[in-house]
């Protein structure tokens, strides 16, 4: 919530203006930039994540493979999923 909120309240406030906005040259470098920081920060976490992935391939791959079957196979929500993630990374850390 803390992450996505601000982003929307954002979203929000400026659409009114956007056309307005996107006509300045600086402000579409500035989003440009913006979404080439984005995309590198995504690339950064990716590449942390798989790092840590390496520490235990096979429970990695093991729940990649339950991931998959419960989204597909029996129509999980996303979000139960995360829960569910969450929970078993806890669980496995503390092992």
């Amino acid at each position: 919530l803390g992450i996505f909120l601000p982003a929307f309240f954002f979203v929000a406030c400026t659409a009114p203006f956007l056309n307005k906005i996107l006509k300045s040259p600086s402000i579409k470098n500035l989003l440009t930039g913006l979404n080439s920081a984005s995309l590198a920060i995504l690339i950064m976490a990716a590449i942390s994540m798989s790092q840590k992935l390496r520490q235990n391939p096979a429970l990695s791959i093991t729940f990649f493979v339950l991931s998959l079957l419960a989204l597909f196979r029996f129509r999980w929500n996303g979000t139960v999923l995360i829960l569910v993630g969450l929970g078993v990374s806890t669980i496995v850390s503390q092992v």
